[in-house]
């Protein structure tokens, strides 16, 4: 049985901005372990900054206010290795969605889109659940740990549907869920790394090229190097999409009230499937799993018993 650990970490919109990212990387508890320590040798060894905080870092502010472009590009350089060491890992995986800001104002009112936030989130979880459901060499799937940067617009999208007993009731896949929790940044490598495949992925998304920004390889990088599924919501997608709500939101009084929930034109195919993988998996019982791990704790004992009696024979 393989538990997964998945940190989210995104882009903030502001006047200058031109997209929003939401990032999400998974793992499984033994690989986080190696490529935490792998990352905080490098922040320690090129810098010891308190945090990895990507947009002060490039801009050498906050934090990094003090420092060279030279001493900044040598702790990116080191950070992204870290990436490239762990990039053919099959348990280690980034997952993206942005919106190009200026077609969702096109399109918010006609398509009745919900906040940005939103629309990343309900690609980027499903994606990372979908990845996890089926990883190879799994005869169980264990519990989902989920953890968001604090104060993230992004926790309040799933963290009221997972909390909900009707939602659970109707969707019992969210059972799989163990925890969603906001944590600090400061204290999270995960989220740190997170934060700068996010960067990277905003950075592309809002029209980085080689020509123009001095910061193109390092985005390139940031957001290709560890395996990922990218999702954009750009003129193309937005323009085809009606929105309905799903989860929580459409059964929220208030919304109902304020008759904001729409008709289903075209429900994401990675809703559609992530919600029905959800019900495959909780189609088999608690008591089918129960027995599954009692069957495998007899085997371990019989193992144990035997060997056992070989060292008292052989005594």
């Amino acid at each position: 049985m393989l538990a997964i650990k998945a940190y989210f970490d995104g882009t903030k919109r502001d006047n200058k901005a031109k997209a929003i990212t939401l990032a999400c990387l998974a793992s499984d508890e033994d690989t986080w372990g190696a490529i935490e320590q792998a990352w905080e040798d490098v922040r320690k060894s090129r810098g010891n900054p308190p945090c990895i905080h990507m947009t002060d870092l490039m801009a050498l502010e906050e934090d990094f206010e003090n420092w060279s472009g030279e001493e900044r590009d040598y702790l990116v350089d080191g950070l992204l290795n870290v990436f490239l060491f762990f990039r053919g890992h099959p348990r280690i995986h980034s997952f993206t969605c942005s919106v190009h800001l200026s077609a969702y104002d096109r399109y918010k009112a006609d398509r009745h889109l919900p906040d940005p936030a939103r629309l990343c989130t309900r690609i980027a979880f499903p994606q990372m659940v979908e990845w996890y459901i089926n990883l190879p060499g799994q005869e169980l799937v264990g519990p989902i740990e989920v953890f968001f940067d604090r104060d993230e617009p992004f926790l309040k999208q799933v963290y009221p549907a997972w909390k909900n007993p009707k939602i659970r009731k109707r969707h019992p896949g969210w059972e799989l869920i163990k925890t969603i929790a906001p944590v600090e940044m400061q204290h999270s490598p995960a989220i740190q790394m997170a934060d700068v495949i996010a960067w990277g992925r905003n950075r592309l998304e809002s029209g980085s090229d080689w020509e123009t920004d001095p910061h193109y390889a390092t985005a390139v990088r940031a957001a290709n190097t560890i395996r990922w599924i990218h999702r954009p919501w750009n003129e193309e997608a937005l323009s085809k999409f009606m929105y309905r709500e799903e989860g929580y939101a459409a059964i929220d009084p208030k919304r109902l009230k304020q008759k904001q929930v729409y008709k289903m034109s075209g429900t994401s195919e990675e809703f559609k499937r992530f919600d029905e993988m959800m019900r495959q998996l909780m189609r088999v019982s608690h008591d089918e799993v129960k027995k599954k791990l009692d069957e495998e704790k007899q085997a371990k004992k019989r193992k144990k018993s035997k060997k056992s009696s070989a060292s008292r024979e052989g005594a």
